[in-house]
Parts: C-alpha cells; sequence; structure tokens
C-alpha cells in the first residue's frame, strides 16, 4: 500500500514537473486526470477497508468512564444495565458477561455430574480455563472500546437495547 501511494505520488510529481518544463504541451489535462483517478480510487479502497474493519466495533467514540463500566461488567454483569445511560456498548458488554456466567455455572454444574464417571475430572479444567481467558479477553476488549464477541459462547443476544 505504501509502495503503490510513493510510485501515484511519483507519478504525479513527474506530470507536474513536465508541464513545468514544457509549458505548451498541449495534452496537460489528459496527464494529470489518470493521476487523480488512481488517487481517488486508492482513497476509496482504504475507506472501504476502514469500513469493513468497523463492522465489528463501534462506530461511535467510548468514553473512558463507559468502557470501565464495560469492563466491570465481567465481574458485576448487570452492572452496566443500571449506570446510566444506557448505552449499547455497555449493554453489549453486558450481554456477553451473562453468557460468559451462564457457560460457567453450566459448564460447572455438568463438570460435577460427570465426576461419577470420572469425566468430569477433566472436564472441570477445560470449563474453567476456557471461562478465565473469555473473561480476560472481554475485559480487554471492553477496555479497547471494541465490541467483539466472545468466541464460541458470545453469539447469542439475550439483552437488547
Amino acid at each position: 500500500m505504501i509502495l503503490l501511494s510513493t510510485l501515484l505520488s511519483v507519478n504525479s510529481n513527474t506530470c507536474l514537473m513536465s508541464d513545468h518544463i514544457n509549458p505548451n504541451h498541449t495534452n496537460q489535462q489528459a496527464t494529470e486526470t489518470p493521476v487523480v483517478n488512481n488517487q481517488n480510487s486508492e482513497q476509496n479502497y482504504q475507506n472501504q477497508s476502514l469500513n469493513s474493519s468497523n463492522n465489528q466495533t463501534n462506530d461511535q467514540p467510548v468514553s473512558q468512564q463507559e468502557r470501565t463500566i464495560a469492563a466491570l461488567g465481567y465481574l458485576i454483569f448487570f452492572l452496566p444495565l443500571i449506570v446510566e445511560p444506557r448505552t449499547e456498548f455497555k449493554v453489549f458488554h453486558a450481554n456477553q458477561a451473562l453468557l460468559l456466567l451462564i457457560f460457567a455455572v453450566l459448564g460447572n454444574f455438568v463438570a460435577s455430574l460427570l465426576t461419577i464417571v470420572l469425566i468430569g475430572l477433566l472436564l472441570f479444567p477445560v470449563v474453567n480455563i476456557f471461562a478465565f481467558v473469555a473473561f480476560i479477553l472481554g475485559i480487554v476488549n471492553a477496555f479497547n472500546g471494541e465490541k467483539k464477541r466472545l468466541p464460541l459462547i458470545g453469539n447469542w443476544d439475550l439483552l437488547k437495547f
């Protein structure tokens, strides 16, 4: 991408210098137009890539207070729901925290039932390590102001904005 922009700027500088050297050049507009079109297409491509990368993140800037409340929501999932103003960002992270809580409780319950057949002894660490990693990911995403879903369990929306 940097190489392409460098080449484009070199081409535009060459066209501008050649116009200064030969002022009687009759095809001045024809040499400058493709360079402008290339720059516009490059800008459009950059804008499209930025828009596609923002699909998972919030388009509006998120304040530091909202980020902190959303991160604390992973400790107490309903905290972002009771702190005013209620924003889409805070509800999203409250939903992710609720899903994580449900997964941890159900996973540990199933693991405790399966300890009778000794499979639960293997399942306890798997469930709890996954829950801990998802907990850390959620807090990091909240502090970074990102709306990324938790892996494997974050695809459901139990809470609506």
